[in-house]
């Protein structure tokens, strides 16, 4: 609320500047060339003179129009566009972010989360560099100011885990680690546990992460350590992973199982490993 209320008056301060106006009026401009767009060509060149519009102004430490900026830029990540175009909007995006700074962000974080935050999936090799270096420098020391959604960034960037660039992958795990220790380690790995179960497109890389991260729990106050006092929520995510139609995801499920929860220790309450218990001997039965 506090950000918001700041990015209001930096915008009524910039009200009267003639200067401002100008800038308003080019953005404005500049957007409804797109209505006139007939071929990739036209979006690069749509591209170029929003870029420009943002440069001449720079001073400004706001975006005009944003709602429509930002549907554009969105729409220009569409992923039957070629990679130079998509490269090209990650530019804006990068210049945008660096000029607004971190109050404006965070107080339109929907609006850029839109276009980006799903973009991992179907960027290119060599725009998924671009992406995470835009996540890494913006976004990530939002810190606490992620929490609304660090399930859409979650989900966003999972994917980069299925890539087989082990420099994707990597940047990938440190960026999830980054998010785990700025936000809130029970809280990221609630988030995470979310996803496995309402997601199941992501669990595989979901549990990609976990093998990595998770360690071995001996007792129920290890669990607290990593996910808080909800034990169940865990269980109920291996739970439906053991569901997954996917040979991988269910291999992937049993050995995190086996090797991160001893089945002699009492990390999970009774009801908690019926559940378990009864989801892996469903896996083991149909004999895969």
């Amino acid at each position: 609320m506090v950000t918001t209320c700041v990015v209001h008056l930096i915008t009524i301060a910039y009200a009267g500047d003639p200067k401002f106006q100008k800038y308003v009026q080019l953005v404005g401009r500049n957007l409804q060339s797109f209505d006139y767009v007939q071929e990739w060509a036209d979006v690069t060149a749509f591209l170029t003179k929003l870029s420009r519009s943002f440069e001449i102004y720079s001073k400004f430490a706001v975006v005009p129009h944003k709602v429509t900026v930002t549907k554009r830029l969105a729409q220009c990540l569409n992923p039957a566009l070629p990679t130079g175009v998509h490269q090209k909007t990650l530019s804006i995006y990068e210049l945008i972010c660096k000029q607004i700074g971190s109050n404006e962000l965070v107080a339109d974080l929907p609006l850029y989360a839109l276009g980006l935050f799903p973009f991992m999936r179907n960027a290119s090799l060599k725009a998924k560099p671009q992406l995470l270096g835009i996540l890494e420098d913006f976004f990530v020391p939002l810190g606490p100011g992620l929490r609304p959604c660090l399930k859409s960034i979650t989900v966003g960037v999972l994917p980069g885990l299925e890539e087989g660039s082990v420099d994707v992958t990597n940047r990938v795990v440190g960026l999830l680690d980054k998010l785990r220790d700025t936000i809130d380690e029970p809280f990221f790995f609630q988030t995470l546990f979310l996803i496995m179960i309402t997601n199941s497109e992501q669990r595989e890389s979901a549990l990609k992460y976990l093998a990595q991260r998770l360690p071995v729990f001996t007792r129920q106050e290890d669990v607290a350590q990593v996910c808080g006092d909800d034990a169940s929520l865990m269980a109920r995510a291996l739970a439906a992973t053991m569901t997954d139609p996917k040979t991988l995801v269910l291999r992937a499920a049993l050995d995190l199982v086996m090797t991160r929860f001893p089945l002699r220790t009492t990390v999970f309450k009774s009801k908690d490993l019926v559940l378990l218990m009864k989801h892996a001997s469903e896996v083991v039965l149909k004999k895969d």
